[in-house]
Order: structure tokens, then sequence, then C-alpha cells
């Protein structure tokens, strides 16, 4: 190594050794607490979910040589699930539901009957204390029943609430303004511009409704390949929010 370079290598950390102990304290603390501070990430986003397979391994187990319908992974009563519905030894079609992180069975219930609407209220309103029940009505989304709540909550905030028909748990929940803000496009544009994604569509059904707390249209199609799909506009700029087609059995 040169003399120069040495000589300049030892000024440097003279500099800053003598610069540790000079800065103030107080200063030091300063620059610490504006670094960046890591990302909290909660122990629920770190733990994995239990192999699908196994909880049809177990589903097996406890109800025999059944054949599996479908199986899935979803969301409901704000908890990550597994719903596998399955056809019994007598041949009746069951769902049943597992947390997909422990593998507990939730619920079990044989899919030919659904909850009368009266225990669906009381499940909602233990969850919605003190409010009010503005309108409830049976459906069918993606092949599953479903009940629609419209209630207006205890702080005066208006929901639209679905829940599974036949268990009872919450699939979705929006809430709204009661006044809503923006003019919205009228049902015939809305037609329109789904024509023009879709060319030679049949309307089969058109309903106004709430979609990731923004109002929209929903409309369910036939398109020119005899395949029913379910298109979402924004009520008040006309964009195309989603266009899936509709299978059965899932959420």
């Amino acid at each position: 190594m040169k003399p120069l370079s040495c000589f300049y290598s030892f000024f440097s950390s003279a500099l800053l050794l003598l610069g540790t102990f000079l800065i103030p304290d107080a200063v030091i603390a300063k620059q610490l607490s504006a670094a960046p501070k890591p990302l909290a990430i909660s122990s629920q986003q770190l733990k994995k979910t239990i192999p699908i397979e196994q909880l049809i391994t177990q589903t097996r187990k406890g109800h025999g040589e059944i054949t599996i319908q479908s199986a899935r992974q979803t969301h409901l009563d704000q908890r990550q699930v597994f719903v596998i519905d399955f056809i019994d030894l007598g041949g009746e079609l069951q769902r049943v539901i597992y947390d997909a992180i422990t593998g507990k069975e939730l619920d079990q219930v044989p899919m030919k009957d659904i909850l009368p609407i009266e225990k669906i209220i009381v499940k909602v309103l233990d969850r919605y204390k003190n409010a009010q029940i503005k309108s409830s009505r049976h459906s069918l989304q993606d092949g599953n029943q479903v009940v629609i709540i419209d209630l207006i909550d205890a702080k005066n905030k208006r929901w639209v609430i679905t829940v599974d028909a036949h268990t009872g748990m919450l699939i979705t929940e929006y809430m709204y303004n009661l006044k809503p803000k923006g003019r919205q496009l009228s049902l015939i544009h809305i037609i329109e511009k789904a024509r023009e994604h879709q060319k030679g569509l049949i309307v089969l059904r058109t309903r106004q409704t709430i979609f990731n707390n923004i109002p929209v249209r929903e409309l369910t199609v036939r398109d020119q390949h005899n395949v029913r799909r379910r298109m979402i506009f924004n009520a008040q700029s006309g964009e195309l929010l989603s266009n899936k087609p509709i299978t059965g059995y899932h959420y």
C-alpha cells in the first residue's frame, strides 16, 4: 500500500471515530426515530392453511365412501375456511365447513334444507346490535342459495349482508351511504356498454347493488357462445368492474 493511501485511510477512520463521540445523543435519537420501521405482520398472516386434500381425507373418514362434489377455499364470518360439498351414502348432498388454519369442523348441514329466515335474521342481529332490517330475500349466487339482507345499523349506516342460506354464515357485507353521491348512468346506457364488451349477448337479469362499497349495475347475460356471465359495471362511470362466467357451487 502506498504511503499516501495509508494516510487518507487513517485520517478518514479518525474523523469517523471523532464524529461518533461529538454527535449529541439527541441528534442520534432523532435520526433513529426517522428511520423507516419494519412493517407489522399479524400472526394470522404468518399462519398457513391446511392442505385441502387433508380435509378431504378427514371428511371421508367421518362419512365413509362419499362422492366429493366440490372443495374450495373462501371467507365466511371473516375467517378463511374450506367448504366441501359431497354426496353421502344415502345419496343426499351435504356441506361441511372447516377452519382453513386449524382444520376444525365449523358446521355440517344437508344441502336440501335451508335455515328459516327468522333464524338467519337472529344471527345477523347478533352481529349488528339494534339494527333495523329493511328487507330480506332469498337469492341464488353462483349456484349457491343465499339470503340478502338490507339493514341500517345503530350508527345509521346502511349495509347489504349476504349469508349462506344453509348455515347462516356471513359471505359478504358492504356498507354504503344512505344518500348516493353523484349521478348514476341509466340502465339502457349500461346495457349498451355491456354489448360493446360482449357481442351478441342476451340480457337475462339486471339489478342495482353494492360491489366493493360502490354502487353498481349487475347484469346476468348469455353470450354468443351460450355461456351465462355476470357483468358488473360502476353505476356512475360505466366502467366494467367484473365479467366472469357463472359456474355452479362456487361463491
